[in-house]
């Protein structure tokens, strides 16, 4: 019975997928920007010559490495961009359901809150388009998710999950040192020398990426940091400004997603299971403040990893809805199930 649930909830998170990404390809969507073509010539270049650094700049080589591998095997053309796109998104939402799971929540939450995040709108764009915004908010998500558990084995799922990301996305990497801090915390609470030994191994996992390409940048282009700078100047070239409401300007579209996530969290307080239950997601939680912290600091002093803003947060959303849906008593399910299922429809 529990694989057939399982079944269900997976088709439904694909179907869902691809239902907003096809509405948006109705309502005439078509590309975020140019980065999105850029990225398709960039991926057929791999295609054709395979390289470890497939563009040569500031761009990580994971979203690459994926759609030039499929690119050289069924053709590198914009449709095989596309369907390796939706594909990877369409995954997105199983890999947070399959975290939440893994971090121990009960199946209908995890798949509610795999659902909630599939509506979110910069999700929805993002998805439907050939960026790797969305898978990579989905990886960290899951990782944050599963650092609701102490154990090694969590550790290391955790770590498999940060690695792609910090591969993909520089957004991922405060990611990637909330979860080694969560996994050194477990390992000293474990209180013996083979509790943290075991996690070793993780924490070298979940540090490779930016370690790797911090390397790879000093043999490459003489400095460790090129890429920091190469990102940062095009910040400022295009007009980002660190100063004055200026710096809130792209998060604007968060605001609605944020109402939502809001008022939702609010009703999980207020019907909520017990301190217990929110002890339980304190870690994950603290981890996601943390993250938001170090990408806002980031913002405001001009070292910004990321042009735009609004995508960089999208993990949160997948943090909280699954912690909503968590949280979410019994009492009161009905009516919360019926307004946020109008709200979503709408």
């Amino acid at each position: 019975m529990l694989t057939r649930t399982t079944a269900l909830h997976v088709l439904s998170l694909v179907a869902a997928r691809l239902l907003v990404t096809g509405l948006a390809w109705a309502c005439g969507f078509g590309a975020v920007s140019d980065d999105d073509f850029a990225r398709v010539t960039l991926s057929q270049a791999f295609a054709a010559v395979p390289r470890l650094d497939p563009t040569g700049t500031s761009w990580l080589p994971f979203p690459f490495w994926v759609t030039g591998a499929a690119m050289a095997v069924l053709g590198a053309s914009l449709a095989v961009a596309k369907v390796v796109a939706v594909s990877v998104a369409c995954a997105s939402g199983i890999v947070l359901y399959a975290a939440a799971r893994f971090g121990r929540v009960s199946a209908g939450s995890a798949w509610l809150g795999a659902l909630l995040f599939t509506f979110v709108p910069v999700g929805v764009f993002t998805g439907a388009a050939t960026v790797p915004e969305l898978p990579t908010a989905a990886l960290c998500s899951a990782a944050l998710l599963l650092l609701r558990r102490d154990d090694a084995k969590a550790a290391w799922v955790a770590a498999a999950f940060v690695l792609p990301a910090t591969l993909s996305r520089y957004e991922a990497w405060p990611v990637a040192a909330c979860v080694v801090a969560g996994v050194v915390l477990a390992g000293v609470k474990d209180g013996t020398r083979a509790g943290l030994a075991s996690r070793a191994g993780a924490i070298a996992l979940a540090c490779l990426g930016p370690i790797a390409w911090v390397l790879w940048n000093r043999h490459a282009h003489g400095d460790a940091f090129h890429f920091h700078a190469r990102v940062s100047a095009y910040w400022f070239a295009w007009g980002g400004t660190t100063k004055g409401w200026g710096v809130l300007g792209p998060v604007q579209p968060l605001l609605v997603d944020g109402v939502l996530l809001g008022v939702s969290s609010a009703g999980a307080v207020y019907w909520g299971r017990g301190a217990r239950r929110w002890r339980a997601w304190s870690v994950p939680l603290v981890a996601s403040v943390g993250v938001v912290a170090a990408l806002a600091l980031a913002q405001i002093t001009g070292g910004a990893p990321t042009h735009h803003p609004e995508r960089s947060l999208l993990f949160v959303w997948g943090v909280g809805w699954v912690v909503v849906a968590d949280l979410w008593p019994e009492r009161g399910w009905n009516l919360w199930r019926g307004v946020w299922g109008g709200a979503v429809v709408a």
